[in-house]
């Protein structure tokens, strides 16, 4: 199968599956009209744009679950629109396929979108983005230790990349106030 594919059966099956829960602990599928704009945006802009739109919005009060719900139904639909003008959406070949698609809905789609959106609500955006940037480094380290994969140069440079990036971030702020005393120590004063 193609991945565009894959990505529109994943986003089904997640909504399928968010929307079966959410039926069954009776929780409203309502939303206002405003919040619409921050879901097109939050589907069709990239991950960090997802984060800081949570963050920043009103939607950031709303149920996690609500939220990631609508986010994999304009998801889906953006992929189905894609997929169907492209001329490249595929029907899973057999039963095999259809299992591992939910699978994929359910486990590393649905459970990781609701407790990104969880982590946005509770410590915010900068810090959950700063833990989200770890999420390569894991997938590295439990693929090479459980799985067996190649660690090779090229992994491990790219997980030097990103503790340099998540440490940056992290000291910024730091930095940021021992420049501004530097700065103030050394400045001129007037009478």
């Amino acid at each position: 199968m193609e991945y565009d594919s894959i990505l529109f059966y994943r986003f089904f099956f997640a909504s399928l599956a968010l929307g079966t829960v959410m039926l069954l602990k009776r929780e409203s599928f309502r939303i206002a009209l405003k919040d619409l704009p921050v879901f097109l945006l939050l589907s069709a802009v990239a991950y960090g744009s997802y984060i800081v739109g949570v963050n920043k919005s009103h939607v950031r009060s709303m149920n996690s679950r609500k939220l990631a719900f609508y986010v994999f139904v304009f998801t889906t639909i953006i992929f189905a629109v894609k997929d169907i003008v492209s001329g490249s959406l595929q029907m899973p070949p057999d039963m095999a396929s259809v299992s591992n698609l939910i699978l994929l809905a359910v486990l590393p789609t649905v459970v990781s979108n609701i407790t990104l959106v969880l982590a946005v609500q509770n410590i915010g955006g900068t810090l959950t983005s700063v833990l989200g940037a770890l999420e390569p480094l894991t997938a590295v380290c439990i693929g090479a230790l459980v799985f067996g994969e190649d660690f090779t140069l090229k992994e491990g440079f790219g997980i030097l990349l990103v503790l340099t990036a998540v440490t940056v971030i992290i000291l910024t702020g730091t930095i940021q106030g021992t420049i501004s005393k530097v700065f103030r120590k050394i400045r001129p004063r007037h009478a």
